[in-house]
């Protein structure tokens, strides 16, 4: 295993890897243009001896089975640290870095998306951990790609081989409707609970969360409702260590937040306010005071968006970590594959700038390097537009490509791409961009 681990590791680390074909075409792979721009990873803290359902704003689910993660050695371990991101729309899918073709019978072939994801687990440490053999991970991917073009195909990146392996066909389903969209952050990290003076205690988070990022450095208090406990009474939460948390607002009562702490014995649920803090002025507290009530909108938003566009499912159990995808090969009806360059002010891109073709209407996107770019799609059959990047975000777009089929057939022989003066620093900024 150790040495399957090593080739692993060697392959993902080289650039570009020369096949033994004819042509030594490049073996595709996992390459972020933009590694330092969040796609919305999400990371958990579980405890593996029990069942554990992990659920995230998206409207997906993953369901981790009891003692189904081990170490390298097949060993149980008695906590696991969750990865996962997932990629479900143009701009998402570009800066994963994730190869959109496949190569079936000698032929590249574009994939059109129903969504792709990226799971992994490990420990603390960083050590990876693996599926125990004879079990699965579910995840329930959330949706909104109907199968109008037939039931979409699930596959696993082969980052050994560079393609794509095939692993069964299935339909989405329905997804079961959800009509609560109260605002609920859960942590599922590591939390402790520090008491201060006057009995006001903070929450101290030991992993990353872009949701909890407001309420760091805010004491807190119990708020007097006395319908929860009173942790200045049940003291001995603070000398507990809780591996999960949630925090929701009291619908009922205006300015005081539900604070739920759980581990793998107890649990504990209390009403709470925020505290001003003797090192922080009002406005600075009013201030944060806000950032935590957006914050709390946006999450709001985010599940009721889930609610109204994720109403399809794509469920499938995995047995190894690693990227998959809910995709089908798009057929297109006339293509010329045409040597085209890609120029800006009457100049060819150097290497510095990575070009893709983003297909709108089938959620594609095709990259093209050295290795390919004499082989460029063209087709009157689909919408697209071509996207060059820089390391610095810079973005260069081309123009129209309504005709390009009818210029290419004529003589053309390259496409101007045009400054567009921005750079992105989100997925959403390069999707507004290319829309």
């Amino acid at each position: 295993m150790k040495h399957k681990i090593f080739i692993s590791m060697i392959a993902a680390a080289l650039l570009w890897v020369y096949a033994c074909s004819p042509e030594k075409e490049a073996i595709r792979k996992i390459d972020k243009p933009l590694p330092d721009i969040s796609l919305g990873q999400k990371t958990f803290i579980i405890d593996t001896s029990k069942d554990t359902l992990l659920e995230l704003k998206s409207g997906s689910k993953i369901f981790v089975p009891a003692n189904s993660i081990v170490d390298a050695k097949k060993n149980p371990v008695p906590e696991a640290k969750i990865m996962y991101e997932e990629y479900l729309d143009q701009a998402s899918i570009l800066l994963s870095g994730i190869p959109m073709a496949y190569d079936s019978a000698m032929e590249e072939n574009v994939f059109t998306s129903a969504g792709m994801f990226w799971i992994n687990a490990t420990k603390s440490s960083g050590e990876q951990l693996f599926i125990s053999d004879n079990s699965e991970i579910r995840v329930d991917m959330a949706s909104n790609i109907t199968d109008e073009l037939g039931p979409y195909n699930f596959y696993q990146f082969d980052t050994i081989a560079g393609n794509w392996n095939y692993i069964t066909t299935k339909k989405a389903v329905e997804a079961e409707e959800d009509n609560d969209s109260t605002a609920e952050i859960n942590t599922n990290g590591n939390v402790n609970i520090q008491k201060n003076t006057g009995f006001v205690f903070e929450m101290e988070f030991t992993d990353s969360y872009d949701d909890v990022e407001s309420f760091d450095n805010i004491p807190w208090k119990y708020s007097g409702n006395k319908e929860y406990l009173d942790p200045e009474i049940e003291n001995w939460i603070f000398n507990a260590q809780w591996t999960t948390s949630s925090i929701r607002k009291d619908s009922l009562r205006d300015g005081e937040y539900i604070l739920v702490l759980t581990n793998q014995k107890k649990s504990f649920i209390t009403s709470i306010v925020p505290v001003k803090g003797q090192d922080i002025d009002e406005t600075a507290f009013n201030e944060k005071i806000e950032a935590i009530e957006e914050g709390m909108v946006e999450i709001e938003k985010s599940k009721s968006r889930a609610n109204d566009e994720g109403k399809l499912v794509r469920s499938m159990g995995v047995n190894g970590f690693g990227f998959y995808n809910w995709d089908c090969i798009h057929q297109f009806k006339t293509i010329i594959r045409a040597p085209l360059a890609f120029m800006n002010e009457g100049v060819e891109l150097n290497a510095s700038y990575r070009v893709y073709q983003i297909f709108f209407s089938i959620n594609g996107v095709l990259e093209y390097n050295s290795f390919n770019k004499n082989k460029v799609l063209v087709t009157p059959d689909e919408e697209y537009i071509f996207v060059a990047l820089n390391k610095e975000g810079e973005v260069l777009l081309s123009e129209n490509t309504y005709d390009l089929y009818i210029k290419v057939q004529n003589g053309l022989e390259s496409i101007n791409m045009y400054n567009t003066n921005k750079k992105i620093t989100s997925s959403e900024d390069l999707m507004d961009i290319i829309l």
